[in-house]
């Protein structure tokens, strides 16, 4: 992932992915092949958000929400929202929305983006 290489920091670097494996007994999802492809949409879907961005890219946006800049991880990725209010840590397909992107995020939140 282009994304990914272009980061310069190293910090948890070591937690970007899951351990293969685990959970080792799935209870959220029905499967861990669902499991999985669900956290490949948000992700790449995050990607291609982040991809839309008309110039400079701020070092803390990340594919599953916004992090540290120092962190070398996709994101938090915080599926914990209530019907008022999203954090800026959850994935981007969730808020993400900026005049200009061809990009309409499920909860619309103003003051949010770049």
């Amino acid at each position: 992932m282009a994304i990914w290489k272009k980061l310069s920091v190293t910090k948890y670097e070591d937690y970007a992915y899951r351990k293969a494996n685990t959970p080792a007994t799935e209870q959220f999802f029905t499967s861990a092949d669902n499991r999985i492809k669900f956290e490949n949409v948000l992700t790449e879907k995050g990607i291609d958000i982040i991809n839309m961005i008309k110039g400079e890219v701020k070092p803390n946006i990340r594919p599953l929400g916004l992090i540290n800049p120092q962190y070398k991880i996709f994101g938090l990725g915080t599926h914990f929202f209530t019907w008022r209010n999203i954090p800026n840590n959850a994935p981007l397909v969730y808020w993400w929305e900026v005049n200009g992107h061809n990009w309409k995020p499920l909860f619309s939140v103003a003051n949010r983006g770049n």
